[in-house]
C-alpha cells in the first residue's frame, strides 16, 4: 500500500479540470471520503444536488438489476462538504448509500476534478463523463447534445424451436416497450422479419408468431430476406422475387414499414457491395438506409464509419 500527501496547493491554469478514472487501492490521507474496492454497486442515482448532471435524469433510480460482478470502486463518503459533493450514487450489498463518482471544486486536489470509481463500459459512466466533460469546458462545449436511438430485434420469427418467442414474451416486450416511452418520447422497437419462417415453431411457439402479428401496429417493423438469404449469392431477378415474397407476407400481416429502412442477413452484399442488392432494395422497399458493421473493416469498431451507394445511407452498426 503506499499513502498519497497531495500539496494543499496546487497552481494549474486557470479554468482546467481533471477527469479521473480510479484504479489503484491507494490510501488516500486528508480527504472527505475513503475508497472502497472491489465493491457491487446497486440502484445507481444521479444526484440532484450536484451541478453535474444535465442529459443525467437525477435522482431516477436505474430500475433493472446490475451486472452482478464486484468491478466496482465506489466511495465512502461520511457527509458531502462545500469542497465535495456526489454525482453518482449507488448502494452496497449491504444497503448503505455511497458515491460512484464524485465531484471536488479544488478542496482536496487544488484542482476541481471529477473521480470516476467505474470505467465507460458502464452506460451510466458514458452519460456521467459527458455530463462532465460539459461541465468542466462550460462555454467552450460545443458538442450537440441530440442523440438517437434505434434498437433493432432482427430475426423475429427465425430461431430454432425452444429459443422462439411464446405470448408471454410478446407481453413482456410490450411492457419493456412502455417503460421505455417513460424516458423515450414515442419509442418502438423495431422488428426484422423473414416471413417464410412465420409459424415455424411448436404449438406455443406459433401462438407467439400469432401475437406478434395480432400486436403489430405495437412495433415499427424493417425487411429482412423471405428466407434469411445472403444477398452475395443471388442475381437481381432472384433478390426480386425474394423480396416481393417478403413484401407480400407484410402486407398481408399488416406491419407497418415506415421506416425505408431495411437490413440484409449479415449484412451480405451491404459492403463489399453486391449491386443487384441495391437495386432491388430500391426497387421493392424503396429503402433508404441500412447498416453494417463491415466498412472498412469489423475491427476495431471504434473506426468503423459510413458512406452512401446508390442514394442508400450506410451507417455504421454498433452491435449485431
Amino acid at each position: 500500500m503506499e499513502t498519497i500527501r497531495l500539496p494543499s496547493t496546487i497552481v494549474f491554469l486557470d479554468k482546467v479540470g481533471i477527469i479521473s478514472f480510479v484504479h489503484q487501492q491507494l490510501i488516500y490521507s486528508d480527504l472527505d471520503f475513503i475508497p472502497l474496492y472491489d465493491q457491487h454497486a446497486l440502484k445507481l442515482k444521479f444526484s440532484a444536488r450536484s451541478q453535474i448532471p444535465f442529459i443525467a435524469r437525477a435522482d431516477a433510480i436505474l430500475p433493472y438489476a446490475e451486472p452482478f460482478e464486484p468491478n466496482w470502486i465506489l466511495f465512502n463518503l461520511t457527509h458531502e462538504t462545500e469542497g465535495t459533493e456526489i454525482v453518482l450514487e449507488a448502494e452496497t450489498l449491504y444497503g448503505e448509500r455511497v458515491a460512484a463518482i464524485i465531484h471536488d471544486n479544488g478542496k482536496n486536489f487544488g484542482v476541481e476534478s471529477v473521480m470516476f470509481g467505474h470505467s465507460l463500459d458502464h452506460w451510466m459512466i458514458k452519460i456521467a463523463f459527458f455530463d462532465t466533460l460539459r461541465y468542466l469546458l462550460r462555454e467552450n462545449f460545443s458538442s450537440g447534445i441530440d442523440r438517437y436511438i434505434q434498437i433493432d430485434i432482427d430475426d423475429i420469427f427465425v430461431g430454432q424451436s425452444g429459443s422462439r418467442f411464446i405470448p408471454e414474451d410478446v407481453k413482456a416486450l410490450i411492457h419493456s416497450q412502455n417503460e421505455l416511452r417513460d424516458y423515450i418520447q414515442d419509442f418502438h422497437y423495431n422488428l426484422g422479419f423473414s416471413g417464410y419462417f412465420f409459424r415455424h415453431g411448436d404449438e406455443l411457439e406459433n401462438a407467439g408468431d400469432e401475437e406478434l402479428v395480432a400486436f403489430a401496429d405495437r412495433f415499427l417493423w424493417f425487411p429482412h430476406m423471405w428466407r434469411h438469404n445472403h444477398a452475395h449469392e443471388f442475381s437481381i431477378s432472384y433478390l426480386l422475387a425474394l423480396m416481393s415474397q417478403n413484401k407480400l407476407f407484410a402486407e398481408n400481416t399488416r406491419l407497418k414499414t415506415p421506416l425505408q429502412y431495411a437490413i440484409s442477413p449479415q449484412h451480405s452484399g451491404v459492403y463489399p457491395i453486391h449491386e443487384a442488392l441495391y437495386e432491388a432494395w430500391s426497387s421493392i422497399w424503396k429503402v433508404r438506409v441500412t447498416s453494417t458493421e463491415e466498412y472498412p473493416h469489423l475491427k476495431p469498431a471504434s473506426l468503423r464509419r459510413g458512406f452512401i451507394y446508390k442514394n442508400i445511407s450506410v451507417l455504421p452498426r454498433q452491435t449485431c
